[in-house]
């Protein structure tokens, strides 16, 4: 008896046991039911862009893990709300699809802006989740740096040179004259720089062939605070410490000077020049003599320029009718042989920068032409060949002056042609009977 009531005991446990292990199985699939319809996890921004120190945006993209917005929904709203500080304009912003949001500037970011992107507290996906609280993409444009310069950097400069710097944002013209300074070859302090006034500006723009800025206040006007010397190598430096005008507080100065280096140009000379026979020599009489100026001279400054032999005057020529400046001027010849010529130019002569002539004690400046050398020598050296055709090439059209109406010189008075005889040959038939005969 007690057997079958321990067996029945057991029988019992087990049942209890089995119901037991039921019903926590059947709590843990309730549990699981509920959970399976419980909220979705909300989607995630899988790309942010741009982000860090960026140049050049326009626009501000970002991308879902997946769908988080009802496609062609106008009225939904924006995922971030954008926080920027400095120059920033307008812009727009608008969903691509259900997956993709961009906000649009309506012009290029200038340098100085900094923004932040924050999680939109009214957002929510089309699970009805928010994005994470602590949400944050940060970018900015960093310090203005110039975009153009006038004059480009390798060329050669005058001595009161004004240098046009255009800026990727606007500045303070005064604070950049601050930070810049010029470097002169031989002198051992850096020059300063001072800014030149804006009433010279769109003068200097269109003599530097630089169209006006859309921002005028990018525009900077430099120039050195001394004299240049004639041919000194000089370096203009910018910066470091250049900020943008309502620059966000956030973001430095620039970091390093930007630099660019010229040539100071000579000063205001005159010289001349003409064809010789060789260095030292007096010059060739049909050959042009030339005045060239260092730099350009206007053109009613050489009106007063003359070039004498005794009581000849020469003609000036000029290759460039029309232009208000000139570079030099031409005398074409041809002039007469073994003569002394005297070059006179304007007393007072100045250049387009208003300089004085650094040779004028030279001037007036007498100097010698040659005779008519041959220009074909042989070796006896007693005569010469100078211009095949001594009225102009045959069919020349305008018809062409000779340089010098003869065509020989330095030929003897005696010299005669002397005719060779000689006596005809005389033709024979020769024919051969063996090899020897060919072969001898």
């Amino acid at each position: 008896m007690q057997g079958v009531l321990s067996g029945r005991r057991m029988l019992g446990a087990w049942v209890g046991l089995l119901a037991l292990a039921l019903g926590a199985g059947a709590a843990g699939n309730a549990a699981s039911a509920a959970g399976s319809g419980g909220p979705e996890q909300p989607v995630e921004i899988a790309e942010f862009l741009p982000q860090g120190r960026v140049s050049g945006v326009e626009a501000v993209q970002l991308r879902f893990s997946g769908s988080a917005s009802a496609f062609g929904d106008a009225a939904a709203v924006a995922p971030v709300a954008l926080d920027c500080q400095g120059r920033v304009p307008q812009g727009q912003g608008r969903w691509l699809d259900d997956t993709r949001w961009i906000y649009v500037f309506d012009t290029t970011l200038p340098a100085g802006v900094h923004c932040a992107a924050r999680a939109n507290p009214g957002f929510r996906d089309l699970a009805g989740q928010p994005l994470a609280a602590d949400l944050r993409y940060e970018f900015n444009t960093g310090a203005p740096s110039v975009a153009d310069v006038r004059p480009y950097s390798g060329t050669t400069i005058d001595e009161e040179q004004v240098f046009i710097l255009r800026f990727d944002a606007a500045v303070d013209a005064a604070l950049v004259a601050q930070q810049s300074h010029c470097v002169v070859q031989g002198v051992g302090e850096k020059i300063p720089v001072r800014q030149v006034s804006g009433e010279y500006r769109e003068s200097l723009m269109r003599a530097a062939y630089l169209p006006q800025p859309v921002e005028a206040d990018s525009l900077a006007l430099l120039q050195c605070a001394r004299v240049l010397p004639p041919e000194a190598q000089v370096r203009l430096e910018v910066g470091p410490g250049i900020r943008a005008l309502e620059q966000a507080g956030s973001l430095p100065g620039s970091q390093k000077a930007e630099i660019w280096e010229y040539e100071v140009r000579p000063p205001f000379m005159a010289s001349l020049s003409c064809q010789r026979e060789r260095a030292g020599q007096p010059c060739l009489p049909m050959t042009p003599v030339s005045v060239t100026f260092s730099a350009p001279v206007p053109r009613e400054a050489l009106q007063g320029i003359s070039l004498r032999a005794g009581d000849q005057q020469f003609e000036v020529e000029s290759d460039t009718d029309g232009q208000d400046f000139l570079s030099y001027v031409r005398f074409p010849g041809p002039f007469p042989a073994n003569a002394t010529l005297t070059l006179a130019l304007l007393e007072g002569l100045q250049d387009d920068a208003g300089r004085a002539l650094e040779n004028s004690e030279r001037f007036p400046l007498a100097f010698k032409v040659a005779g008519y050398p041959p220009l074909a020598k042989f070796a006896s050296g007693t005569f010469g060949v100078i211009e095949r055709f001594a009225h102009g090439r045959p069919g020349a059209a305008p018809q062409e002056a000779a340089a010098v109406p003869v065509t020989l010189r330095h030929v003897e008075a005696d010299l005669t042609a002397r005719g060779m005889a000689s006596p005809p040959g005389r033709v024979s038939n020769l024919r051969s009977v063996d090899d020897a005969q060919v072969l001898g």
